[in-house]
């Protein structure tokens, strides 16, 4: 009979790892899963933010040349070259000036942008991070999901829940014991 109890507690430990060990190997593609979800999502923002400084500049552009055709325009309008000629012209030059500093500074902003963006790609990305919480750390299943499981991956479901309940209240107290003025 010892005999019979050590194969049915043997068979029993054998599938507790088998399901911890599928239960890994789910957590670990969802969280590639996620991890290509999110770099995704990075490279269509990133893509947006390029066409938005393309259309500011394409904008910018098409201002600067419409006061360029506006100064030639009052220019050819007046025929007689007199002072009033000549102070709009020096006003119309200094708005020029201006504007152009104006496109200057926007084209800069622009590079100093795509430089960061640039930057901002090159940064690692982290896969994993330390949990804080437990919802960093629990496994939900949906009703669906939870029916397809047997009594035994419940169970396991269970202890690995309580495991890491106790381990993120052990957390939580080591971290109020190790605060200043708490002793």
């Amino acid at each position: 009979m010892s005999l019979e109890v050590t194969s049915a507690a043997e068979r029993w430990h054998v599938c507790v790892s088998e399901n911890a060990f599928g239960l890994d190997q789910y957590i670990k593609q969802e969280f590639a899963k996620l991890h290509q979800f999110l770099q995704e999502k990075e490279q269509k923002l990133i893509q947006q933010l390029k066409s938005d400084d393309v259309n500011i500049l394409n904008e910018t552009d098409k201002h600067l040349e419409c006061i360029k055709h506006d100064i030639i325009d009052s220019r050819v309008a007046v025929s007689d070259p007199n002072l009033e000629l000549k102070n709009e012209e020096t006003t119309a030059l200094k708005e020029i000036e201006e504007k152009s500093e104006c496109i200057e500074n926007d084209t800069a902003i622009l590079e100093t942008s795509d430089n960061n963006l640039s930057l901002r790609q090159q940064e690692p990305v982290e896969l994993l991070r330390v949990p804080e919480t437990f919802e960093d750390v629990i496994v939900t299943f949906s009703e669906e999901e939870w029916n397809m499981l047997n009594r035994q991956d419940k169970e396991l479901y269970r202890e690995v829940m309580i495991n890491n309940y106790e381990s993120m209240v052990s957390v939580v107290n080591a971290k109020i014991v190790s605060l200043p003025g708490s002793h």
